[in-house]
């Protein structure tokens, strides 16, 4: 195997769930020298940047393309070593979505001519706190999953898990208004972060898959208990 196809197999190998440390060691065991496999990362982690650069002026409707469209796509090329572009893109479509919903509001009460004052302000009241909560959880929920992310040996960093849980749950909080298919975007979503946490972490969907269950599991029983004892 020569350095172009030694370049080539540590990718794949990636992407199949091995760790970087279990990459090393199946090379050493086939007779590589250690400088030729750190060759062979170095080789890799340039022709990464090159790509990023290549995407930097990616703008939001490309990314919005990408996630409806072409989601593993995105994952492959846009990967931000900073969260600030993920967060600027989630509070532009929340804010947006946020006004929506209180046009939709507005009109609703006016065809159904149940327009007041006092209930236009709590509804907008209540819009402005859940956009509010749904922004701070992106940082709960990311810390959480980087965690989870670390006990399966993952190798991205919060950077990377903050970016691919905001960026994946977009399309739910743009599709959230629409009944029923709203709830339906948010299996979209969970989907994009099995993808986004694959590729970002160097894990198998098998274990992303796992990565996001987990978190949720306890709040799926703690709902079950309550229903149980209430109900």
């Amino acid at each position: 195997m020569i350095m172009s196809d030694l370049s080539k197999y540590i990718p794949i190998a990636f992407d199949k769930g091995y760790t970087k440390e279990e990459v090393v060691e199946t090379l050493l065991n086939k007779g590589y020298s250690m400088k030729e496999i750190n060759d062979s990362f170095d080789s890799i982690d340039k022709g990464y940047k090159k790509l990023q650069q290549g995407f930097k002026t990616i703008g939001y409707s490309e990314k919005l393309k990408l996630l409806f469209s072409k989601p593993i796509e995105f994952f492959n090329v846009v990967r931000e070593p900073k969260i600030i572009k993920s967060m600027l893109f989630f509070l532009t479509i929340s804010t947006s979505v946020l006004f929506i919903s209180l046009a939709i509001n507005l009109m609703i009460m006016v065809i159904y001519g149940a327009m007041n004052n006092l209930g236009f302000m709590l509804s907008s009241g209540f819009l402005i706190i859940l956009l509010i909560l749904t922004f701070a959880s992106t940082f709960v929920f990311s810390g959480i999953y980087y965690l989870v992310i670390r006990l399966f040996k993952g190798t991205g960093t919060y950077t990377d898990t903050y970016n691919a849980y905001t960026y994946s749950i977009i399309p739910w909080v743009i599709l959230s208004v629409i009944p029923i298919i709203g709830y339906l975007s948010f299996v979209y979503s969970m989907v994009l972060i099995i993808f986004g946490f694959s590729r970002y972490h160097n894990i198998s969907k098998g274990k992303a898959v796992l990565v996001v269950l987990i978190p949720i599991i306890p709040v799926i029983i703690l709902i079950g208990v309550f229903v149980l004892l209430f109900f």
